[in-house]
C-alpha cells in the first residue's frame, strides 16, 4: 500500500512501519559504505603547486 494512502486514511503512518526498511537495511541495500569510500576518494585530493616562487605583480596594475 502506498504510504500516502495510509496516512490519508488513518492520519498516521504507524500501520506502515513494519513494511518500511530500517536505516541499516537501506544502507546495506545501496552499499552506502562503498559509496562513501568512493565519494571520499573523489573529493580527497590536493592541487599541485604550479609555481615554485610567489608570482610577482605585473607593473602597471593597480594595487589591491
Amino acid at each position: 500500500m502506498l504510504y500516502s494512502k495510509t496516512i490519508r486514511k488513518s492520519g498516521t503512518q504507524e500501520a506502515s512501519v513494519p513494511e518500511m526498511l530500517t536505516r541499516a537495511r537501506l544502507y546495506d541495500l545501496v552499499d552506502y559504505e562503498g559509496y562513501n569510500q568512493f565519494d571520499t576518494g573523489v573529493f580527497n585530493f590536493s592541487v599541485p603547486t604550479v609555481f615554485s616562487q610567489p608570482v610577482q605583480r605585473m607593473t602597471g596594475w593597480p594595487a589591491a
